[in-house]
């Protein structure tokens, strides 16, 4: 299983692009139980996301996957 989390600021209230990471970095730790092998955070402008996940056995990399 997986878990997601996520925040938006709107332009008015931009935040620095570290800030945001941080913050769904705190979310998604809070989610550890849905997955704890792996983790994630993507940063955007106005957007962070973050995932938690348990890893997929495979033969290839690509089962790596959020």
């Amino acid at each position: 299983m997986c878990g997601i989390a996520g925040i938006f600021t709107p332009c008015e209230q931009q935040l620095h692009h570290q800030k945001l990471a941080d913050i769904c970095l705190k979310m998604i730790s809070t989610l550890e139980h849905r997955g704890p092998e792996s983790e994630g955070v993507w940063r955007d402008q106005h957007v962070a996301l973050g995932y938690r996940g348990l890893v997929m056995q495979g033969l290839s990399a690509c089962w790596h996957q959020p």
